[in-house]
């Protein structure tokens, strides 16, 4: 019991993770900061719990730790890992989809910054397309920070998830979607538009993880 109360109470470890939380709904407005920190909070304490109590059940290290006098031997995986040792980025882009980390894992996987699209994208390549570029576009913007994306990261997804040639009419298909996508005069690089590219990426992610019809 002792041992468990040093893992689950460590003062600094909660500190972090309230921290967390409230880099998380910075951007919130302020009528919905209050209610979304707590939810916020609530999820990333528990996981703290259930990942301190792994710990102890089964005798291994607790993700993102190591052992005391040793070095890191490598990282876990981006959007591989428990709630409580997210990227904020991973933590802000669900809380903005309104889904679960585990719904978001059912959509990406994530590692060594590639963005890798697991879930299922139908209907015709046009219509893929946009999708796949929506969902890539919101990830590298918010869990990476990453505004301007090139479009050859564009065309390597696409290609991923089923379509023959994107790069032959990726321009044509953004330019038709101007009201989502803008692309960088001086470069191959597209990014959402900050009204609504950013609100539909966001709400297409929704509906990814939640199984909804994209139609």
């Amino acid at each position: 019991m002792l041992i468990l109360n040093e893992n689950v109470m460590n003062k600094e470890k909660i500190k972090e993770i309230i921290q967390i939380a409230h880099e998380v709904v910075n951007d919130e407005e302020e009528l919905h900061k209050f209610e979304t920190f707590k939810i916020i909070l609530e999820k990333l304490l528990e996981d703290h719990i259930v990942n301190s109590v792994r710990y102890l059940s089964q005798g291994t290290q607790p993700v993102g730790t190591q052992p005391v006098g040793t070095q890191p031997v490598g990282t876990q995986p981006v959007g591989t890992q428990p709630v409580g040792t997210q990227p904020v980025g991973i933590l802000e882009l669900t809380t903005k989809c309104r889904i679960t980390v585990e719904e978001f894992k059912n959509v990406f996987l994530i590692r060594d910054k590639k963005v890798e699209i697991v879930h299922p994208i139908e209907g015709t390549n046009p219509k893929k397309m946009i999708i796949a570029a929506q969902c890539i576009l919101a990830v590298h913007e918010v869990v990476f920070g990453q505004e301007w994306v090139q479009s050859d990261m564009l065309t390597n997804c696409f290609r991923e998830i089923g379509i023959k040639n994107p790069g032959h009419n990726l321009a044509a298909n953004m330019k038709k979607n101007s009201d989502l996508f803008l692309k960088r005069p001086s470069a191959q690089e597209y990014r959402l538009t900050t009204d609504k590219g950013r609100i539909s990426a966001f709400e297409t992610i929704r509906k990814l993880a939640k199984g909804e019809d994209l139609t």
